[in-house]
């Protein structure tokens, strides 16, 4: 093998290193794949093939197959690195002589610094939110979803952090999706546009002023037509408007007291809290952070980092630095 005009940590990975890489694997060829693929992918490897080398060479054929770059050496090595398999990378620079222009700092044990004598280092690509792996979005959900004590921080203060405006609305929202997925306050408007067909959005509007709620009546004003019937405003805006009746603070009157005002009796009350079902398989945390797919599609994971480090989640800093 000879190198390339790129350097040798941008030379791809051919069929003679990937030989030699399933076989130096060996049981830790699952430990690598997880940083590769997705574990349903590393589970039917598992299913269809016999022995471990095969395993790992499907393996890293379904890497090559499925990788938007060319796999290179450098990728491999800074897999091992992380993987602390120092010994792989001897024994492909002991078989593959060329490698050997790549040298392994001791003093860097978990990356792998991509430099010689006749290149610079290569500059780490600034890795958006949006490609994070599922693997590192389901450890960061185990630190994150609950809280373990007083004083531990959660994924709601990493979302005060992030989200610059109406960070408890969407809060709620989630909080309310947690606990089974319910919107009690939709639930509650769209039973009131039924009931009252002829209800306009400013008599809700004088029921807001009413009940000291100036936060919903400032959204009807910058939102809403005041003329409109209830039932013909759009879904995404009643969806919001549901965000705001659904915030239980104290001090602050939610859509209880409104269904009240309009009529709704204990049992019609009961009966729309009940859409609030059984806590389900949710994760706030991963919900989080497709909402800041959608209004911050340009941030990054190092703004999550800072993030993460004000509020003292260490142990989230170092999921995120391992991407």
């Amino acid at each position: 093998m000879s190198g390339n005009p790129g350097g040798i940590e941008t030379m791809e990975m051919n069929a003679e290193i990937k030989d030699r890489l399933a076989m130096a694997l060996n049981n830790d060829w699952k430990n690598f794949g997880m940083e590769i693929l997705h574990d349903n992918q590393i589970k039917m490897i598992d299913i269809d093939e016999r022995s471990v080398y095969e395993k790992c060479y499907t393996m890293l054929t379904q890497w090559e197959k499925e990788s938007k770059v060319p796999v290179t050496v450098g990728m491999v090595i800074q897999i091992l690195m992380r993987l602390k398999r120092n010994d792989i990378w001897k024994t492909l620079q002991d078989e593959f002589p060329s490698l050997d222009q790549l040298h392994i700092s001791s003093s860097q044990k978990d990356i792998f610094p991509l430099r010689n004598e006749y290149s610079q280092e290569i500059p780490k690509k600034e890795l958006k939110i949006s490609e994070l792996r599922m693997r590192h979005l389901e450890q960061i959900a185990a630190k994150l979803d609950h809280s373990s004590g007083v004083g531990i921080t959660n994924w709601k203060n990493l979302a005060h952090e992030l989200i610059d405006k109406k960070p408890n609305l969407i809060i709620k929202d989630l909080e309310l999706h947690y606990f089974g997925g319910g919107n009690p306050a939709l639930e509650f408007l769209m039973l009131l546009a039924r009931r009252k067909p002829d209800l306009t959005v400013g008599q809700l509007k004088d029921a807001c002023r009413s009940f000291k709620r100036m936060d919903i009546v400032i959204f009807i004003d910058s939102e809403l037509a005041i003329n409109d019937q209830l039932r013909y405003i759009e879904s995404s805006k009643r969806e919001k408007l549901a965000s705001y009746l659904n915030l239980n603070s104290p001090g602050v009157y939610n859509w209880e007291i409104f269904a009240d005002e309009y009529g709704f009796n204990n049992d019609d009350i009961k009966q729309i809290k009940s859409v609030i079902k059984e806590k389900q398989s949710y994760s706030p945390t991963k919900r989080l952070f497709e909402l800041l797919k959608q209004i911050k599609p340009d941030m990054t994971v190092d703004t999550v980092i800072q993030a993460c480090r004000k509020i003292g989640r260490n142990d989230v800093v170092h999921v995120l630095e391992s991407t």
